[in-house]
């Protein structure tokens, strides 16, 4: 899809869905003269369907992503187009070439791939040289910014223009899914919880992906339990705990928070359920223990 604004936005919008039939429903139906109110009942819930959004920045070619792909269409359109009369122009500007016996650099500019600012330009009348900071290859084109006009960092303004999409709920789903991943790793490995600006997402999107997240860690709770490593387990109880009491105290409506109340219910029970299973391990090391001493003792 394609914006209107100026300059233009791009994006992918991938749907794909999943059809699931009762066979045995299915082949009840006459199949000369078959009910429609039988074949709705068959088709009912049967499909489910998953779509996302995502900026052209993230689709790779040959070239790399799309981003690298346009530099490099950039560069190949002005060598090629009016026999390379355009690209003449530019090294002739950037190299000030009307100047007799000019050994310039070309002007600065920011590097493609780092951000980071050359200073000195390119070598005189070179073609490409590379980046003084990251080392990646630079092109006299990029002098220009002429790719700039696809750089994407962020799906949030990359779907502005596409308010249909935006607040469809397939934003939402992605950037709570990035959340998740970010806050089931930082669970995992003790380390401080990520913040919405770290992931660049949105309020509503940071909660429900922090509630899914500590349901997640369940799993590595009873891992956890299975080795007798208890006081790790418990570490994982109090973190899921943690991100639990904080999403109680957001009380707004679901149409605000994006069905954040539900997700803090399921979260409730998880937690519930997993300090259960805590509780009742803790019992059992307690009393296997116990026995070790007990035989032990009249081992002796």
């Amino acid at each position: 899809m394609r914006s209107e604004q100026h300059p233009p936005k791009e994006v992918a919008f991938v749907k794909t869905a999943l059809l699931m039939l009762d066979r045995s429903r299915l082949e009840a139906i006459d199949k000369e003269l078959p009910h429609p109110l039988l074949l709705r009942d068959v088709l009912k819930d049967t499909g489910v369907q998953h779509a996302t959004v995502f900026p052209l920045k993230h689709v790779r070619t040959s070239m790399g992503t799309n981003y690298q792909a346009v530099r490099h269409i950039v560069r190949d359109s002005m060598k090629v187009d009016q026999s390379g009369a355009f690209y003449d122009t530019l090294k002739w500007l950037a190299y000030r070439q009307w100047q007799a016996g000019s050994a310039a650099n070309s002007p600065g500019f920011q590097c493609p791939h780092c951000r980071e600012e050359i200073t000195q330009g390119l070598a005189h009348n070179s073609d490409a040289g590379p980046c003084p900071h990251c080392n990646a290859e630079v092109f006299l084109s990029d002098v220009w910014g002429f790719h700039l006009d696809m750089e994407e960092d962020s799906a949030q303004e990359s779907l502005a223009p596409f308010a249909n999409i935006y607040y469809a709920g397939f934003l939402h789903d992605g950037e709570k899914e990035v959340v998740e991943a970010a806050s089931v790793l930082s669970i995992a490995r003790g380390s401080g919880f990520p913040t919405p600006s770290e992931l660049g997402v949105m309020p509503m999107s940071f909660l429900n992906g922090m509630g899914e997240a500590a349901s997640e860690c369940r799993r590595f709770a009873l891992d956890r339990m299975r080795a007798g490593d208890l006081v790790e387990a418990s570490r994982i109880l109090d973190a899921m705990e943690a991100v639990y009491e904080e999403l109680i105290t957001f009380d707004y409506s679901d149409a605000m928070t994006g069905g954040l109340r539900r997700t803090t219910d399921a979260l409730r029970a998880v937690v519930e359920r997993t300090r259960s299973d805590l509780t009742a391990t803790t019992s059992q090391h307690e009393l296997v223990e116990e026995l070790k001493r007990t035989r032990e003792a009249l081992g002796k």
